[in-house]
């Protein structure tokens, strides 16, 4: 027996070969045109109705293999194409890979589903019953997408499921089973569903209306992003991260107690009944909420923040929100983790900074710049870090330290307190290891040698908060300029060649200056390898050899008492050192400059005072 596709009824679907989908076709006997926005799924089915016929056969008839829902395999469209009415593109406009990247994402290599995009495509299909009615039970594409909750045209609230047997709709469909159009599988007529009403000036319609020209145009423009426009997939990842947030609210208090529920007049005892609303934290908050009436109220909520004009009129917008979550510093570390999104962890960890984080550690603060103008979640790579890591010495610069800290930074005795402020620049934006501050910056042992208290002292300082936005300022200058100096190879080099004794000696003869014995070699090296790496020769690996013990003791008073034409004659030597160890464009010492943080108050001086170790 033949259907009107001219295909056995009886026969069983092979799977096609590439060179199966490659022979020769004829046209189709039944046409049946999509309208606008129809998925595959419907029109296949619309042609299998009107053919009498089953999917399976159409399938056949259109050297169409499964899966279809997302792509099609290659030279599936052209096939079809060749034995219908419709274009190519028509074809393609017709599958969930025509949102890719934009409402969801595939992997380019196989074509399967990136799960992690935010509120990627459901494995069923939502629908308003107004447009099953018009159409005729055609289905929209779009009612497919994690992100459609209302029909803007009939001012409802989509429908997840139907209202006799309460199945899903139009979940993957058996190959040979009759399609029914606009019918569910127990035959209820879904378009006399009853829908949820909105009213005509609703934000859940008007919400709707910008996902949908966000998502039509990979470009988010609205409220926080008119200055600086964002990619769909970024600004998506945003309303996701604090509509999970509304939603954990809601599991809080009640879907009744956010305001954009009530647009839905819809009894709290229905919200409850018909749809469980589980915590939205931890996650995967990628997923969709589990209905679109929560879909709506989640995503207006998240809409009403982000059409804010900055992002701190935002964070204003969303303190109702972040305090009914954020009840200590641990939660609002949760909250912070939660986040994905680049602007929503602005918003979210400026909504609630000022309530828990001075609770957070320190280290804490500092990875997810907390103080800084633009708060956000830890976001440098590995590489980043290590751009950076080579551009600080192990110590933070004196004159930095000094105008961070004031003038007991710059002693001789605060090298610990120094390391700690170079440990803190890392940090800014990291996500961190335990020890990995300190071996990236050569502490390695010496990490212990610090006050277990002085985390405490510098974030307990009146001043941390302008601290910590001079470091992001730093860690930011230092990644986006080139520094003149790799203090990582300096770290890494071995001075048993800087300053022998004959070329001490002669030094001296030439600047007329007598020794005050013959260990004063030590302090002068000591002097030298403390200009070059910018850090305690203490700290350096292989020092104490080259200098021997306890010369920190020694090298100010050295420093203090030679005269200029000697001082003059060590620099050389130390252009020289850099010169033999393929460093000879590298200037002996630098830092960025001071006035990055003019503006902030901070204790110590603006201009700090000449130190010892300045090169003229």
């Amino acid at each position: 027996m033949l259907s009107r596709l001219g295909v056995p009824v009886e026969a069983t679907q092979q799977p096609k070969s590439a060179s199966d989908l490659a022979k020769p076709v004829t046209r189709l006997p039944v046409t049946v045109t999509p309208v606008a926005g129809e998925a595959l799924d419907s029109w296949l089915a619309a042609l299998a109705y009107w053919s009498s016929t089953t999917i399976g056969h159409v399938c056949r008839a259109l050297s169409l293999q499964s899966p279809w829902c997302y792509t099609l395999p290659p030279g599936s469209a052209a096939a079809i194409a060749a034995v219908t009415d419709l274009s190519v593109d028509d074809i393609m406009s017709m599958i969930l890979a025509a949102y890719d990247g934009r409402a969801l994402a595939l992997h380019s290599e196989n074509g399967r589903l990136d799960v992690t995009f935010p509120f990627g495509p459901l494995p069923r299909s939502r629908y308003c019953p107004g447009c099953l009615a018009e159409t005729q039970g055609r289905w929209q594409l779009s009612w497919r997408l994690g992100w459609s909750f209302a029909c803007v045209k009939h001012k409802t609230i989509l429908l997840d499921r139907c209202p006799q047997c309460d199945a899903e709709q139009r979940p993957p469909l058996r190959g040979m089973s009759v399609a029914p159009l606009g019918l569910c599988r127990c035959g209820y007529a879904l378009a006399g569903a009853n829908a949820y009403r909105l009213p005509a000036d609703s934000s859940i319609i008007r919400a709707q209306q910008l996902i949908t020209e966000v998502i039509a145009m990979d470009r988010a423009s609205f409220g926080v992003y008119a200055g600086n426009a964002a990619r769909a997939r970024e600004a998506l990842r945003d309303v996701a991260d604090l509509a999970n947030c509304c939603l954990t609210y809601a599991s809080i208090h009640g879907i009744d107690a956010v305001k954009q529920a009530d647009e839905l007049q819809w009894p709290a005892a229905n919200w409850t009944a018909t749809y469980a609303m589980p915590s939205r934290v931890p996650l995967p908050a990628h997923r969709a909420p589990p209905s679109a009436a929560h879909t709506a109220v989640g995503v207006t909520a998240a809409m009403d923040i982000l059409l804010a004009h900055n992002v701190v009129a935002a964070s204003r917008r969303a303190h109702w929100l972040i305090d009914g979550i954020v009840a200590d510093g641990a939660a609002a570390l949760q909250l912070w983790k939660s986040m994905r999104g680049g602007l929503s962890s602005a918003v979210v960890i400026r909504a609630s900074r000022a309530k828990t984080a001075d609770a957070l550690p320190a280290a804490v603060q500092l990875q997810y710049r907390v103080w800084s103008s633009n708060p956000r979640a830890p976001d440098l790579t590995l590489e980043q870090r290590r751009i950076v890591a080579a551009a600080l010495p192990s110590e933070l610069w004196r004159d930095w330290s000094v105008r961070l800290l004031g003038p007991t930074a710059g002693r001789r005795d605060a090298g610990c307190v120094r390391a700690l402020l170079a440990e803190a620049v890392l940090l800014n934006g990291a996500v961190v290891a335990d020890n990995w501050p300190a071996t990236l910056l050569g502490h390695g042992a010496k990490r212990g040698d610090c006050d277990p208290r002085a985390w405490d002292r510098l974030c307990h300082s009146r001043y941390w908060h302008e601290l910590c936005q001079a470091f992001e300022r730093l860690a930011c200058y230092l990644l986006d300029t080139s520094a003149p100096i790799d203090y990582r190879r300096r770290r890494d080099l071995r001075y048993v060649d800087l300053l022998d004794n004959a070329t001490w000696t002669q030094m001296c003869r030439d600047a007329g200056y007598l020794p005050v014995d013959r260990f004063e070699i030590r302090a002068a090296r000591g002097y030298l390898i403390e200009l070059l790496t910018a850090a305690s020769v203490g700290r350096v690996c292989g020092a104490g050899y080259v200098c021997g013990p306890r010369v920190e003791q020694e090298i100010d008073p050295f420093a203090e008492g030679i005269p200029q034409e000697l001082r003059h004659s060590l620099w050389q030597e130390g252009r020289n050192f850099l010169g033999r160890h393929s460093a000879r464009m590298e200037p002996l010492q630098w830092h960025p400059p001071l006035d990055l943080i003019d503006d902030l108050h901070l204790p110590g001086p603006t201009t700090p005072d000449a130190v010892l170790y300045t090169v003229e």
